[in-house]
């Protein structure tokens, strides 16, 4: 029986975790033939995706690296990747610098996750989503939501007693359309006709 040598380092999924001082810091591990194949400007998606990716990969570089230095250099390896994909400085530049004040703001709150109290649940049901898919020459989410103030806002507002749903906030939402990997490579397990599964079960 063999047994692994004692290290004070670990590479667990996209983390290092080590044992410093008898202090336990973990920094972001990257993976050595990463491709880091981010999304191109000319990409058909929301212009506006660029900012959550931007967002979500600082936060998470914010929460995963125990010294502040090694979140700046992942932040900075962020940047380099994408002007290497052509995103272009003017662009990326003031996203990224929106994206670190929010965190750093919100790590000086440091708020606690609570429970969603009964009132939150009921400003939940006051909400209404028009979701559609996204084409980059299709109908803008600012037409779409004029649209939608001009023939239906002021109905949907009034209260249930008056004809309307007491509708206070609506958000407007675009998913991707469906891209070459997901019309090759399906997900989903199809039933092939005249066959059941519990045949090769012994069911």
């Amino acid at each position: 029986m063999g047994y692994e040598t004692a290290n004070s380092s670990v590479n667990f999924l996209d983390l290092t975790i080590k044992i410093d001082n008898g202090r336990i810091t973990t920094q972001t591990f990257r993976k050595p033939l990463n491709l880091y194949q981010y999304l191109s400007p000319i990409s058909n998606h929301p212009r506006g995706i660029i900012k959550g990716m931007i967002y979500g990969m600082l936060r998470q570089y914010f929460r995963q690296n125990s010294n502040r230095e090694d979140y700046w250099k992942n932040a900075l390896l962020l940047h380099k990747h994408l002007k290497r994909r052509s995103w272009e400085e003017e662009t990326i530049n003031p996203i990224f610098i929106k994206a670190h004040n929010k965190i750093a703001q919100q790590s000086k709150s440091k708020k606690k996750t609570e429970l969603q109290s009964q009132d939150d649940k009921q400003s939940l049901s006051k909400l209404i989503f028009l979701h559609q898919e996204y084409h980059s020459h299709g109908i803008t989410r600012k037409e779409i939501r004029c649209s939608y103030e001009r023939h239906l806002g002021a109905l949907l507002s009034k209260d249930a007693q008056d004809g309307g749903l007491g509708i206070e906030q609506t958000i407007v939402a675009f998913h991707r359309p469906p891209n070459l990997r997901d019309l090759i490579q399906s997900s989903k397990l199809r039933q092939v006709q005249g066959s059941k599964v519990s045949t090769y079960l012994g069911g």
